[in-house]
């Protein structure tokens, strides 16, 4: 199987020069030629293992039978294990031992193999993106593993966790011998991103302490093809406590033979937060020393509304009032022509131009079917009062109950078919702060007042809000949002043009939240 072959559950396979790169910057390489004991659980077509054979190959070292016995390989793939065998043979003309490289799957059948030094690829997916019926199996081992505080949290806020998080917590506990050293490529968002790896960055799993002991940020720069993915390669250390600040490696210019430049990362505010980068001890202090915003309890950061999936249906384009009903308004998108819904379920919806308009004017509207003072679905009765709306829904009715999440599932199961997710009391304060949340590199909020009666409305995970009951409380939070500070702190996340950038998660760790309103600082 070839790098342009479909990769089974989010299988990217390593360049052999990196896998050599690998081995030798962490010294793998050399410690087993000492003796230590080599395995790679996910080993895809074998490129560390045939990496090591190589580099002894190039150092006119030969390879023993007894050198052979210490390489393991596990991959659940049968193809990529023929191919493995069938490249040894061609390329370096070994007879690998088969009992050392096995089909089976690191987390439900593998062998209890236990190794001095684990060197891998794991697979790079979300929770959320795996085939139903291997969700099933493998949801149990995020609990099992220290991953999810609870069994059922893998289903809700921690459905982004990745699958790479739990091999590597996997292999940590089971597969390497105490004092170990573990080396994985793998998706950044385990030590950058708040929420899902939250448990991961407690760097103790089963009771059992590992450490990181350096990253290597290889963004922006391609070592995987095709990857949008923001990855890297850390180090890890069984049964020794996790110190900071952790050395931190960002690529120069890895095309050009310039290599990593230096710098360090810890957690801000607690000690699992995601990692926050400085080039400098004294950047590091000032950004923990920062005074924390102090806002009202009900102020906390909320992304936008969520259609789960059904955009089509609750998003518009046009707009224009009805001029024989004023409490009617004419609504239309590509897949729906014009149709009367009740003005009052209707509601403006930000987009990327109103952050650069002087006066913002919606382009797009979003239905919220809502109870405007408690946030919760309406109920089927307070539908059907409006005949309008209950025919557009009821018309929709198989889309929207088909819509996939635990979640709105939870929502469809109580017959409340048309609800969203992300819609609260909150939603319909008259005044919002709000800011672009998703891909960005700047930090701009800006205050959005209630227009014609209706509250503007962020739009999923683009955006991002906190509400407010004034005019004056909204500029005062606004104002306390621009500190320079906070795109300080966003910056140092590494975060910068992502699906991250100033979630509201991660603007949360500056803040703080009280019943008393007086001052936005502590």
């Amino acid at each position: 199987m070839t790098n342009q072959d479909p990769k089974p559950l989010g299988a990217i396979f390593t360049p052999l020069k990196w896998a050599k790169w690998a081995l030798q910057e962490t010294g793998a390489f050399q410690a087993w030629l000492e003796g230590a004991s080599v395995l790679d659980p996910t080993a895809g077509n074998g490129a560390f293992l045939r990496a090591m054979l190589e580099l002894a190959q190039e150092q006119n070292i030969l390879v023993s039978a007894s050198m052979l016995a210490r390489l393991h390989g596990v991959e659940r793939e049968a193809a990529f294990v023929e191919e493995f065998f069938a490249l040894v043979k061609a390329d370096i003309g070994i007879d690998f031992p088969r009992e050392h490289f096995v089909c089976a799957d690191i987390l439900l059948n593998a062998p209890p193999v236990q190794a001095d030094i684990i060197i891998g690829n794991p697979p790079w997916e979300n929770f959320t993106n795996l085939p139903t019926d291997y969700k099933n199996l493998v949801k149990p081992l995020f609990y099992e593993y220290g991953l999810v505080a609870s069994a059922g949290d893998v289903l809700l806020g921690n459905s982004r966790a990745d699958i790479a998080a739990l091999i590597i917590a996997k292999t940590l506990v089971k597969n390497l011998q105490k004092g170990g050293k573990a080396h994985y490529f793998l998706p950044l968002s385990i030590f950058l991103n708040d929420g899902a790896h939250e448990q991961f960055r407690s760097y103790r799993l089963q009771n059992i302490d590992f450490a990181v002991q350096s990253i290597y940020d290889c963004n922006p720069h391609h070592i995987f093809d095709g990857i949008a993915t923001r990855y890297g390669f850390a180090s890890f250390q069984r049964d020794v406590q996790q110190q900071f600040p952790i050395p931190y490696f960002i690529a120069d210019d890895i095309a050009n033979g310039t290599g990593f430049k230096q710098q360090t990362a810890q957690p801000m505010y607690r000690k699992n937060a995601p990692l926050t980068v400085t080039a400098t001890s004294a950047e590091a202090s000032s950004i923990q020393g920062f005074v924390k915003i102090s806002l009202p309890e009900k102020a906390k950061p909320r992304q936008g509304a969520n259609t789960c999936g059904a955009n089509d249906v609750f998003i518009f384009d046009q707009y224009e009032l009805d001029t024989e009903n004023p409490a009617m308004v004419r609504v239309s998108n590509a897949s729906n022509a014009p149709l009367l819904l009740p003005k009052q379920c209707i509601y403006p919806l930000t987009t990327k131009i109103n952050f650069s308009e002087t006066a913002p004017i919606p382009h797009k509207w979003i239905l919220l079917p809502h109870n405007t003072h408690t946030g919760k679905p309406l109920t089927e009765a307070e539908v059907q009062a409006h005949d309008a709306l209950w025919h557009y829904l009821s018309a929709h009715q198989e889309r929207l109950t088909a819509r996939k999440g635990t979640l709105i599932q939870s929502l469809v199961t109580k017959g409340l078919w048309w609800a969203l997710l992300g819609v609260g009391a909150y939603s319909f304060a008259p005044y919002k702060v709000l800011w672009e949340a998703f891909g960005q590199k700047t930090f701009t909020p800006r205050v959005f007042a209630t227009l014609a009666g209706q509250a503007w409305q962020g739009n999923q995970a683009l955006h991002a809000s906190i509400c407010a009951d004034s005019l004056e409380e909204a500029e005062r939070i606004c104002e306390a949002l621009r500190h320079p500070h906070i795109l300080t702190f966003l910056q140092s996340q590494r975060m910068d043009g992502t699906c991250n950038w100033a979630q509201p998660g991660r603007i949360s760790q500056l803040l703080s939240f009280t019943r008393e309103t007086e001052s936005l600082f502590e």
